[in-house]
């Protein structure tokens, strides 16, 4: 028998609930066949939270005797802390007013935090903006107390549905797109540009 378990690199845990073997147990039966030296587990949940998931042969037995000695063997699985990873689904508008609308962004971060959000737009064809095209807002202590919940614990490192809002003067039709970079601990996210 094979055992899983996981020690986190990444804030706010001590295990993740997401790492089991598919079909969501922590561990796996397993036989070798006679004159082979391998077999075969069943796929690993990695889940989305850096760390390391260990695995340990806890059991084997040869004709119904264990046949273990210690140490057991193991085997390590990184998981790494990356920057944040947002897709260009991940990315939308929400909320649309005269004066404004709000960018709506899902991802996921292996350390299990998150740093800031930049937002630059640019013009739509024959426009053109003035005023401020770019910022960036700190958003380390709301991705700190979401990181310290119970609820984020289900779901590994990945968020949904942060709200960054936007207020504008003039004509908000002269915004032709907004690029999101999301940052971390590790470095920034690729960035995501988005239409209006």
């Amino acid at each position: 028998m094979v055992t899983l378990s996981f020690i986190p690199n990444a804030f706010g845990i001590t295990d993740n609930p997401q790492v089991t073997f598919n079909g969501g147990s922590r561990t796996a039966s397993f036989t070798i066949a006679p004159g082979q030296t391998s077999f075969t587990l069943p796929t690993i949940q990695e889940g989305t939270d850096a760390g390391t998931i260990q695995l340990q042969v806890t059991d084997l037995e040869q004709g119904g005797v264990n046949v273990l000695t210690a140490p057991y063997p193991t085997s390590d699985l990184v998981i790494p802390r990356e920057a944040p990873v947002v897709a260009s689904t991940d990315v939308s508008f929400a909320d649309e007013v005269t004066n404004g609308f709000t960018v709506v962004i899902n991802g996921l971060s292996t350390p299990r935090d998150v740093q800031s959000v930049t937002l630059a737009f640019t013009a739509a064809a024959g426009a053109s903006l003035s005023g401020t095209t770019s910022f960036t807002l700190n958003v380390s202590s709301l991705f700190s107390t979401y990181y310290s919940s119970a609820a984020s614990q289900m779901v590994g490192s990945q968020w949904q549905g942060l709200q960054v809002p936007v207020t504008t003067t003039g004509d908000k039709t002269a915004i032709g797109s907004v690029a999101v970079t999301v940052t971390n601990s590790v470095g920034n996210s690729q960035t995501i540009t988005l239409q209006r």
